[in-house]
């Protein structure tokens, strides 16, 4: 495909009307959304991880717990725009841009000018693109590597040295760094490239040229094993999250959607740790990182042993839910900003969906589209293995934009012609999607719920607590057992100075859920506040034992042990920080500097 003209014209209309939805989103929302300075625990986690890297070590100084390819994308922002927040925001704008400017090539590539424009056209105005696109979020980045790497594909004349095939499998590599289901397309991809080099009479250079493709992968691969080794003593291939990721979406409680654990603190932070002070509790033991991945991963696999048959049931609610349009699956701001959504996405999944596969069929003849299709299967096969989550399906939902515009303009041509059988028969599959697959909406009740907890948050930031203990009473006046609300509502009586309050809320999390680590070190924390000294120390001690490389926890022992002048262990716990190059102060030293001078 060359670029003429028109096209360069074309792409030069995409991208700024792309953009200017997209600086119009943000401006809009910073104006009227209550919730615009105050992101998603996954936008913060995001955010601390990529500050970490960019402030203080690139390598990093923990296993991934997560997929690390966002982070370290949002790292080099934060180096490059110096940490500047607005640039950083918009260089996520003009990624979002640039994806429409390749949904025009792919589709170009595959059906024409006039698909293209179309296609591009609607991506830039979807809602739920627009949204993720201003968010930082690794979803934009995912979709980008998608849709760079079909491209790529598409033009297989750029295929034909080993160099570029190494690139690909650079670039393949590091998108399995931040889209799961890339790991299954690379199958497809080696499986494909074997093919073509099995039946050409150069067989021995094409195969090579897999070989390259396939070194390229595992450079990308081993980088990130060799590092992790480093950091931890183990080997873990990309993340240690995928055993938990695995339980989550294969266990007695599973939805089909991602639904959060009751013992896990809703934060990534609080989630990272519980999963390993969970597995801890469990053994008896401490545990690595990688060790209570594997834990969460047995487990999913014993609920499959012990239930078949609800498995393969859930199996089915995964594939149905696939193709729904269910607010479960979204993100908590995508939900409070629903009423938007609907006003102004007018291009719904039940058109997208039955038009996208209409013309995936009408189209299944040309070079290409097989590699799609297997690209969408990718995604279904890792919404089956794991859980559906709506960002995760938007990586493709591109792709089926580009298929429903060529399915509307066949359809279109034969109305143009009089030929009515093909758009009667396109009525069938919408219909049949409407009511086999209909959107599911929360309730109106779980709605409240959601804006009352977040508000509470926010109240809570701004230091307003009598609001914020409204919104966290409201909250649980919806879910009274909910420990996050609690919790919450407990630090609020705690600001407030209302400590007998915050010790009741504080125990009722624990008798809900006993290895609330927050709550465990705040009601310690507020013992140890009161005079109750005694009741802190067993509380720490029992901390501890989950905990026994947290430097707060280590630090209450410090004081609580000094305060009871016993210096052999307070140095005990003293020294063991300053081994882990943990910054005392000085006025902790000169606490515990009669310690050290008797002798201890």
């Amino acid at each position: 495909m060359t670029i003429d003209n028109k096209r360069i014209r074309d792409l030069c209309v995409v991208f700024f009307f792309a953009l200017l939805l997209r600086i119009v989103y943000v401006l809009f929302t910073r104006q009227f959304y209550f919730f615009y300075h105050h992101p998603s625990s996954d936008v913060m986690y995001y955010q601390h991880w990529a500050q970490e890297l960019a402030r203080t070590n690139f390598v990093g100084l923990r296993v991934f717990s997560g997929l690390p390819l966002y982070p370290y994308f949002l790292a080099v922002l934060y180096r490059l725009f110096l940490a500047s927040v607005p640039l950083i925001r918009f260089a996520h704008l003009v990624l979002g841009a640039v994806n429409c400017l390749l949904v025009y090539l792919i589709s170009a590539q595959l059906f024409g000018r006039k698909v293209a424009m179309g296609s591009a056209l609607l991506v830039a105005a979807h809602f739920s693109f627009i949204y993720y696109d201003c968010l930082m979020m690794p979803v934009g980045l995912n979709i980008f590597f998608s849709l760079l790497i079909v491209l790529f594909v598409l033009r297989s004349n750029q295929l034909q040295t080993k160099r570029s095939m190494f690139f690909l499998g650079l670039v393949i590599g590091l998108a399995c760094l931040g889209d799961g289901k890339m790991i299954l397309f690379l199958v497809f991809l080696v499986l494909k490239f074997l093919h073509g080099c099995l039946f050409k009479k150069s067989y021995k250079r094409q195969c090579f040229r897999v070989m390259c493709f396939v070194i390229g992968f595992w450079v990308i691969m081993i980088s990130v094993g060799l590092r992790n080794w480093i950091v931890s003593g183990e080997w873990v291939w990309i993340s240690a999250q995928k055993g938990l990721s695995l339980y989550v979406g294969n266990n007695i409680n599973a939805k089909g959607y991602y639904k959060h654990p009751d013992f896990l603190r809703p934060d990534h932070h609080g989630q990272d740790e519980d999963m390993v002070l969970n597995v801890s509790r469990a053994l008896n033991h401490p545990v690595s990182v990688k060790q209570a991945s594997q834990y969460w991963q047995d487990q999913a696999f014993i609920y499959i042993r012990q239930h078949p048959k609800g498995f393969f049931k859930l199996l089915g609610k995964k594939f149905s839910l696939f193709f729904t349009d269910t607010q479960e699956a979204y993100d908590l701001d995508l939900i409070l900003q629903g009423e938007w959504k609907n006003r102004l996405e007018w291009n719904h999944f039940w058109i997208i969906f039955p038009l996208g596969g209409l013309g995936l069929y009408f189209a299944r003849k040309k070079k290409g589209v097989l590699m799609i299709a297997v690209l969408i299967v990718c995604q279904l096969l890792f919404t089956l293995v794991f859980f559906l989550q709506h960002r995760h399906r938007m990586t493709i939902i591109p792709f089926f934009i580009m298929f429903e515009v060529f399915a509307f303009l066949e359809i279109y041509q034969s109305v143009r012609k009089r030929e009515w059988k093909l758009p009667i028969l396109a009525c069938v599959p919408i219909c049949l999607y409407i009511v086999i697959f209909p959107t599911q909406k929360i309730s109106g009740q779980m709605l409240e719920y959601i804006h009352a907890t977040k508000a509470g948050n926010v109240y809570e930031g701004r230091q307003d607590f009598l609001q914020a203990k409204k919104s966290y009473q409201k909250a649980l006046r919806i879910h009274p057992q909910d420990t996050n609300a609690l919790y919450n509502l407990a630090n609020v009586h705690f600001s407030l100075g209302d400590t007998n309050e915050a010790v009741r809320l504080y125990q009722k999390v624990l008798r809900i859920n006993p290895y609330h680590a927050d709550a465990l070190y705040n009601l310690a924390f507020l013992y140890k506040m009161t005079g109750s000294t005694e009741n802190a120390l067993e509380v720490f001690l029992t901390l501890h034992q989950w905990q026994p490389q947290s430097p707060d926890v280590n630090l209450q022992l410090i004081l609580i042990y000094r305060s009871q002048d016993n210096c052999a262990e307070t140095l005990n716990y003293y020294h063991f920080l300053k081994h882990k190059n943990v910054n005392l102060g000085e006025e902790l030293e000169i606490f515990i500097k009669s310690c050290t001078d008797n002798g201890f």
